[in-house]
């Protein structure tokens, strides 16, 4: 502003400057298409083919994990429909994604998470001690329960909508 708001005078000097710090999203933000090597291992010993578990790139699909945990955020955090969610991803980071994309990238991500899912469940069942809290919440009309299991130095989270009483995991 160059002038006074009060009585229009271009009469003006600095009094004191202001610092503050802000975080901003840069705009437009644009996805980057980056092309991935996976090293494809045999083993000279006894001819077994496999792909290295520190192996960071999906092999399904073109999206790459930051995508993916965005998909997953949108989803089920911010509980966003499929349709919706490939929309904001479309309007908001120029991602073209369908609905149906979005819903293969949660199936990917469920796959991806399984057997680690299923190591923590056997573990929670085999500990001595273990402390488990349970909430009930509604969505859509529908009771729901989330429990908490907490043993060692490892939470777990679980949802299940199971009959009230029946035992899980």
């Amino acid at each position: 502003m160059d002038n006074c708001p009060r009585c229009g005078s271009d009469n003006i000097e600095d009094e004191k400057v202001l610092k503050r710090v802000v975080e901003e999203i840069p705009e437009p933000v644009i996805p980057e298409t980056v092309e991935n090597e996976v090293h494809k291992k045999v083993c000279l010993d006894c001819d077994h083919h496999f792909i290295p578990e520190h192996n960071t790139v999906p092999l399904k699909g073109k999206f790459e994990i930051n995508v993916m945990i965005l998909v997953i955020f949108i989803k089920f955090l911010l509980r966003g429909v499929l349709r919706k969610t490939a929309k904001f991803l479309r309007t908001g980071f120029a991602l073209k994604l369908t609905p149906a994309s979005v819903n293969a990238i949660v199936g990917r991500v469920a796959d991806a998470a399984c057997r680690e899912y299923n190591e923590l469940k056997e573990r929670i069942r085999k500990s001595d001690i273990v402390y488990v809290d349970e909430t009930s919440f509604s969505v859509l009309g529908k009771n729901q329960w989330v429990w908490i299991y907490a043993l060692d130095f490892i939470a777990a989270l679980t949802a299940h909508i199971p009959p009230k009483g029946k035992q899980y995991p």
